[in-house]
């Protein structure tokens, strides 16, 4: 560990490490200097360290380093997710977008965590995704989205033309609102043990007819590139779950969606969106991945 410091009196110090960039400043208090030293460690949200007594540099920096990665560990933005869960997809996407530094926190489904008590506090509902952001906590992917976009404007979800942005809202939602809650893993399980695994299969290719063939209208005099232009927004989020893998995983033929499946080629070409598929999460299980659907 470098505990060297670059000493600027009286009382500044300033980190040799270019990747922290922290600046130190130390305010001698009116009692007698030496005895007690406040450490006022600008960090994200703020911290002060207080100390008895002097301090050796090499020490007082093995402190600062302490400090810091445990203060910024504890702001970073956690995300609650699941490879599994088209939802999860989507926030991850979004996250990468905005080059948002989180944390992802595996939700493992198949072995129930979801209903434990420490993630029914986060989420009551039972569902992921879920984000902690500092004393903000928030579980629905939209809710989250609209959320990520008011406090990280990097890279806008929504367009500033307002006829674009209502076909955003339109296209997301038909995703969010029409297909998402009957395709959940719970429910597709359900079908599956109760009715059986072809009506399982019926079940998802119907719903993914149904909103794939009213995406395909509704997109088709406003896509670019993207679902709505040459940038990428809130539809593309949203959309892309259901269109990278999943016809795949279900044997959804998209013939009769070429809009759709030209999206889903230009979807795989972009970096936050290759870094954000099930494949390539953490929690990642092949065995799993195929058991809401094999026979």
């Amino acid at each position: 560990m470098d505990r060297a410091l670059t000493w600027s009196p009286p009382y500044r110090a300033i980190s040799p490490r270019p990747a922290i960039q922290k600046v130190f400043n130390f305010h001698p208090p009116k009692a007698k200097i030496g005895s007690i030293k406040p450490i006022d460690v600008h960090v994200s949200g703020g911290a002060t360290l207080w100390f008895m007594g002097s301090i050796d540099p090499s020490e007082l920096w093995s402190v600062i380093l302490h400090t810091i990665n445990g203060h910024e560990s504890a702001s970073k933005l956690q995300l609650f997710s699941s490879f599994i869960s088209p939802p999860s997809f989507s926030v991850r996407i979004a996250l990468n977008l905005k080059g948002v530094d989180y944390e992802c926190k595996p939700v493992y489904l198949f072995k129930g965590e979801q209903f434990q008590p420490e993630y029914l506090k986060i989420n009551p509902m039972g569902y992921v995704p879920a984000i902690v952001d500092g004393d903000i906590i928030l579980a629905d992917s939209s809710a989250i989205m609209w959320y990520l976009d008011e406090k990280y404007p990097q890279h806008p979800l929504l367009p500033s033309d307002f006829k674009k942005k209502a076909i955003n809202y339109q296209a997301s939602h038909v995703v969010s609102s029409s297909l998402q809650p009957i395709l959940r893993v719970p429910i597709l399980m359900y079908i599956k043990e109760h009715v059986g695994h072809e009506q399982q299969i019926s079940w998802i290719h119907k719903h993914l007819e149904k909103c794939f063939t009213a995406l395909e209208e509704l997109l088709k005099d406003h896509a670019g590139k993207y679902a709505t232009g040459d940038e990428l927004f809130l539809a593309d989020v949203f959309l892309a779950p259901y269109v990278i893998g999943y016809p795949e995983k279900y044997n959804f033929d998209m013939t009769e969606f070429p809009l759709l499946s030209r999206l889903g080629e230009e979807y795989l070409k972009i970096e936050a969106i290759q870094g954000a598929i099930p494949e390539k999460q953490i929690d990642f299980d092949r065995s799993f991945y195929y058991m809401d659907v094999s026979n």
